[in-house]
């Protein structure tokens, strides 16, 4: 069985491709400008707009986040 990713535009040339969360609450998650590069942040959210580092996007992409030990 495979992880699901979720693909989530950021831009007209970007996107994030979200693995999911860790147990610390940082989301696990590459972009598609250094797609080599696994990265994890702790998200802010306020009102309805998640933002990681540079990137924001709507929280209902975060439903059915995945835990990843």
């Amino acid at each position: 069985m495979g992880k699901t990713i979720k693909i989530i535009p950021t831009s007209e040339d970007n996107c994030l491709f979200l693995y999911g969360a860790n147990s610390k609450g940082e989301l696990i998650f590459r972009t598609s400008r250094n797609i080599k590069h696994l990265q994890t942040e702790v998200p802010l959210i306020e009102k309805e707009i998640c933002r990681v580092g540079l990137y924001y996007f709507h929280v209902n992409y975060l439903a059915d986040l995945i835990i990843v030990e």
